[in-house]
């Protein structure tokens, strides 16, 4: 397959469910909700908690139809390639989040004006990203849209499957695909992007792309493996001026132990195993659907906050133990007032340094480790030197949240994904340089390492 830089992207889920979207929201009976955020980017806005008439939302329309066929004023179609916002209740895209400290930004760090200024670039129509099959928290995109954290960037994304044949890149969620063989490309330089956020040892089926059509179908990779080709994590630390508290209160208003926030409850990691044995030693409270205290999705804030303010430890463990892989969890809870104990594949000395967290691996048993927060719990000055350590970092991640007409979120991922986003931007155009064929897409998936913990049995 040959690469250039001269075309357009794509990333699309099923026209089906498309369908049902446009008609939920049409009827009033979809609502996506948003949090405060500081991205710098157009929005478009209805009356005050209202949705704009339907002839004034542009994608409500055939994709192929001209916007002011669907009744749109020039600036609306001026301003249509936004990620659209038509009312505060309405947010249909990945939000920066931080329940506590709101007021942070997540950029790119790239010279975007001088790559805007390049010769094969400037005046150049925008490059269309298409998910063919979309991951599960992205939301219906039927219009192309800029990328939200570099709208200035001369890509679109969209997950309508109409615009797949003037796509420069298509996109498959490589953990629910089900296609039994690639479509064939529309053009010689159209990218095939395979995308996954999950952990090999939690699929429950072999998806199509071990199948011997898909074999080399792909020519990149993105995943939270650091071999991929476009790195895509759960989050990231970024140092920052230290917040001042008072810890000693914050501490003296704790009344509980230990928390854990759990939904998978039989799991390749074992945690469930390791949490047993924990509790021989320390109380721990387990919250979500495995326990008997629920933590469901619509309270998902209350509950984040009710453990910030009552609980002394915050287990973050993860589902399977993979090269690579950090729960959402751990970088979520980094930024509350308790001290995170994170138990995985021992690989967190690439995302977060030693002194702001507990890691179960510096602890030869379940035992060690708890007689270790005991010793926490009885020594405040110990305790509060973590807090006020992991308080020189932020973390940065995004949360996808969904809500229906009653106001519940029935889904929310977390997830530091616009970057990415922004860098397969980038690679499309210069192929000459990021061409490439994955030669065998199975092969480099098992790469994944997952692997049983071997401190349990």
């Amino acid at each position: 397959m040959r690469l250039s830089s001269r075309t357009w992207v794509l990333i699309t889920g099923s026209a089906g469910l498309l369908l049902v979207y446009m008609l939920l929201l049409r009827d009033g009976g979809l609502n996506l909700t948003s949090r405060p955020h500081s991205l710098a980017f157009q929005q478009q806005r209805g009356p005050a908690g209202q949705l704009q008439n339907n002839k004034n939302l542009p994608f409500l329309g055939p994709p192929n139809l001209a916007l002011e066929q669907q009744g749109m004023s020039a600036d609306q179609v001026q301003t249509s390639d936004n990620w659209p916002i038509f009312s505060k209740n309405m947010f249909p895209g990945p939000i920066p989040k931080s329940p506590f400290k709101p007021n942070f930004t997540i950029t790119w760090d790239f010279d975007t004006a001088a790559f805007l200024e390049r010769p094969d670039v400037k005046g150049q129509p925008p490059k269309l990203m298409t998910w063919v099959v979309k991951a599960r928290y992205m939301p219906p995109l039927p219009e192309p849209v800029r990328l939200r954290v570099c709208p200035e960037m001369p890509c679109r994304m969209t997950t309508n499957k109409q615009y797949q044949k003037d796509s420069a890149a298509l996109m498959w969620a490589g953990q629910i695909m089900r296609e039994p063989a690639p479509p064939p490309r529309s053009h010689p330089d159209q990218v095939y992007v395979f995308h996954n956020h999950e952990p090999q040892a939690e699929w429950i089926h072999s998806p199509s792309f071990r199948k011997p059509a898909w074999k080399s179908a792909f020519n990149w990779t993105m995943h939270y493996r650091f071999d991929s080709d476009i790195v895509d994590l759960y989050g990231k630390l970024v140092k920052r001026n230290p917040p001042v508290k008072n810890y000693t209160a914050i501490l003296a208003k704790k009344t509980k132990f230990a928390a854990w926030m759990v939904s998978h409850c039989d799991t390749h990691g074992r945690r469930e195993k390791y949490i047993k044995l924990l509790r021989d030693f320390i109380p721990v409270d387990a919250y979500g659907g495995c326990a008997k205290n629920k933590c469901p999705r619509s309270s998902d804030d209350s509950c984040y906050k009710m453990i910030n303010a009552d609980y002394k430890f915050y287990f973050a463990f993860e589902n399977a133990f993979c090269k690579d892989y950090i729960t959402e969890k751990f970088f979520r809870y980094l930024e509350a007032d308790t001290v995170v104990v994170a138990r995985g594949s021992n690989e967190y000395k690439n995302h977060a340094p030693k002194g702001i967290f507990v890691n179960t691996a510096d602890f030869k048993s379940a035992k060690d480790l708890a007689e270790h927060l005991l010793h926490l719990d009885i020594h405040p000055e110990e305790y509060i030197k973590i807090l006020k350590a992991k308080d020189e970092y932020q973390p940065l991640y995004e949360d996808w949240p969904i809500r229906n007409n009653m106001g519940d979120i029935y889904y929310m991922h977390y997830h530091y994904e616009s970057v990415s986003y922004c860098e397969m931007c980038k690679r499309l155009w210069d192929l000459d340089t990021y061409g490439k064929t994955v030669p065998d897409i199975a092969e480099w998936f098992d790469r994944e390492n997952c692997y049983p913990p071997k401190d349990i049995r």
